[in-house]
């Protein structure tokens, strides 16, 4: 069995996320409640995902998950899903999303546990909620008129005899995620044809010119790449490339951030960020186009880590863009405590586990992401320990010990390397990667020069420095809080600031100029 030991800065925002989430509101009596009843599932699945997540990384239960399951039987109905049953009247496509996180949230249970109960909620939710979607699928609409309806939370607005439909444009489509996850488990032909119809829907749909809302999208694609991974069927995995591509062009803000509909800069969505980085995670996992990697690592460092609050919370932001040079925290949401609270911690979990990618068939590990962790990898024999203050600076130090002369293990190099060092193994440079095999133990000391350059963005200019987008404060107090600092070009640039050790009023006062 692989272990992780977190360690850093991801490990300090991982326990502020975990203190966030052990606080009153999150408590099972709070959560069961009919407050949240227009998304039925949704904040009880995000939450119990969050909880799965902590417990992964930290090898312990949060405080409520046993609370959870105890009372889970009493709210589900009698098919083991959150809401009203679907045979009565027209389907809340809300609750087709918000079941799809109580979905993923009862797959991880399983995967982690084996639990009886979490497998016999995939299987009922499964038969009796989403395979009824299939004879409804060609009723959803492929062209929506777009409007400016919706605040951060979304809300249902009109229906017609089959569908109601949500303000969250193309919300139903997140239910490919939770349902393909469900597969992932079953590997039935019923839900292997269920995926192929409703992605072959999803891919008619025009989701810009729709106004779909972003983290809909994103969410889809992520389902529809879990399906190649299930598959092998590379059209999938051409989709939801063409998918994210498109959202790079059309849905991303100057900070690698969202827009949380298509056209529509009012604030960003940190569920969207998360699936973002995930998406790209795969992409590169799969094409192995070094790009995707750089991609992910800065919506990691100027997007996720950026919308992480005081109390380990996370919130919307201001869109910088094209009309919009300068941003901030959106005014109305330092906290989207609803489902950026808790799909924070799965944004947290993904960046520690997606650290290390291990190649199937293989005795092999790379290291895709530059941060202190120590892991042991069962399989391979193999233990690493990385000490980094990436992306800050540019050195890499990785502490290893091989024991098995089959194996090795790679570094990622986002950028060609000013110095390799390395003491105990041979290595050699391959394309994008540096590899060491042999056993023993030993150091890789590897050292980029990280300069900072004039980049574009939106038909403006913008300064990164390595894969951080550099930023002016609109006041000199808010230098405090940023990990670098440099004058360049006529202006005092700063990184990103941390958030999350900001107080309130602080970061909802600053904002910071990024397009110039």
């Amino acid at each position: 069995m692989n272990r992780l030991i977190v360690q850093g800065e991801l490990s300090r925002r991982i326990e502020l996320n975990i203190r966030k989430l052990e606080q009153p509101f999150y408590a099972p009596e709070e959560m069961f409640s009919d407050k949240n009843w227009q998304w039925p599932g949704d904040w009880v699945g995000r939450t119990m995902l969050a909880f799965l997540w902590h417990e992964q990384l930290k090898g312990k239960k949060d405080k409520y998950f046993d609370e959870y399951v105890k009372m889970l039987p009493s709210h589900l109905n009698e098919e083991l899903y959150f809401g009203p049953l679907v045979k009565d009247g027209a389907i809340n496509e809300q609750g087709i999303a918000g079941n799809s996180w109580f979905m993923r949230a009862a797959c991880k249970w399983y995967r982690n546990s084996g639990n009886a109960f979490a497998r016999e909620i995939i299987e009922s939710m499964q038969k009796n909620l989403f395979y009824r979607l299939e004879p409804l699928i060609d009723s959803y609409p492929l062209r929506r008129e777009k409007n400016e309806l919706g605040g951060a939370a979304g809300e249902l607005f009109v229906s017609d005899e089959r569908w109601q439909f949500s303000t969250d444009i193309g919300c139903v489509y997140i239910g490919l995620d939770g349902i393909a996850h469900a597969h992932e488990v079953l590997q039935d032909e019923q839900g292997k044809r269920l995926l192929e119809k409703l992605i072959d829907h999803f891919a008619e749909t025009d989701f810009v010119a729709c106004g779909f809302q972003v983290h809909a999208t994103l969410s889809a694609a992520r389902g529809i790449m879990k399906f190649y991974e299930l598959t092998g069927e590379g059209k999938y995995l051409a989709l939801a490339r063409s998918v994210f591509d498109t959202y790079i062009a059309k849905g991303m803000t100057a900070n690698f951030s969202n827009f949380n509909w298509f056209g529509r800069d009012e604030w960003t969505e940190l569920c969207a960020v998360v699936d973002s980085f995930m998406l790209a995670m795969r992409l590169y996992e799969h094409t192995d186009e070094l790009s995707y990697l750089k991609t992910a690592n800065r919506i990691l460092y100027n997007a996720l880590y950026f919308a992480q609050r005081e109390n380990g919370g996370f919130g919307c932001d201001e869109c910088p863009c094209g009309n919009k040079s300068s941003f901030g925290i959106s005014p109305n949401s330092y906290e989207a405590y609803w489902c950026c609270s808790m799909r924070g911690a799965e944004g947290l979990g993904e960046a520690a586990v997606r650290t290390f990618l291990e190649k199937d068939g293989e005795k092999s590990v790379e290291v895709c992401l530059y941060q202190p962790i120590n892991a042991y990898f069962e399989k391979e024999s193999l233990k690493l320990q990385i000490q980094t203050e990436f992306p800050y600076g540019g050195e890499l130090k990785i502490s290893f010990e091989i024991e098995d002369a089959q194996s090795n293990f790679s570094v990622a190099l986002l950028w060609e390397p000013e110095e390799i060092v390395c003491r105990g193994a041979k290595w050699e440079v391959k394309g994008h990667r540096m590899y060491v095999s042999g056993v023993g133990k030993g150091e890789v000391y590897i050292r980029f020069r990280l300069k900072t350059e004039i980049a574009e963005a939106f038909g403006k200019k913008c300064y990164d420095r390595g894969v951080l987008r550099l930023v002016e404060p609109s006041s000199e107090e808010y230098y405090g809080y940023a990990r670098y600092t440099e004058e360049f070009d006529g202006h005092h640039l700063m990184s990103l600031p941390d958030t999350s050790r900001m107080d309130k009023s602080a970061a909802c006062n600053a904002k910071y100029k990024i397009l110039f």
